[in-house]
């Protein structure tokens, strides 16, 4: 009962509040099954608008990388996009690096 609730969530954030829905969820979860056990209702919608108004993420590119989904903005992103700042890399490439990363 407490999995068949946490799967129902999982899938409602993404459609909802991601815009992930359909052909894409079936995507998404293939790639990255454990997104849908995760505590997401906050983080996801977060971290996807990080992705998309910060980073100019299309949801194609979350759909193919969903495991950016999993990274935090303050631990992860943020440390990583200073780091590649501080090497001279142009914010326009950011997120094929961080594509690059999820394989």
């Amino acid at each position: 009962e407490r999995l068949d609730y946490l799967l129902s969530i999982g899938l409602k954030t993404l459609s909802q509040e991601v815009g992930i829905n359909g052909k894409y969820t079936c995507k998404v979860v293939r790639l990255s099954p454990q997104i849908l056990v995760q505590r997401i209702e906050i983080s996801w919608n977060a971290r996807y608008l990080f992705l998309s108004k910060d980073l100019g993420a299309s949801r194609d590119s979350v759909v193919k990388h969903p495991q950016l989904l999993h990274y935090s903005i303050d631990d992860g992103f943020v440390p990583m996009i200073n780091f590649l700042r501080s090497i001279g890399m142009r914010n326009s490439d950011f997120l094929e690096v961080l594509t690059s990363l999820t394989g």
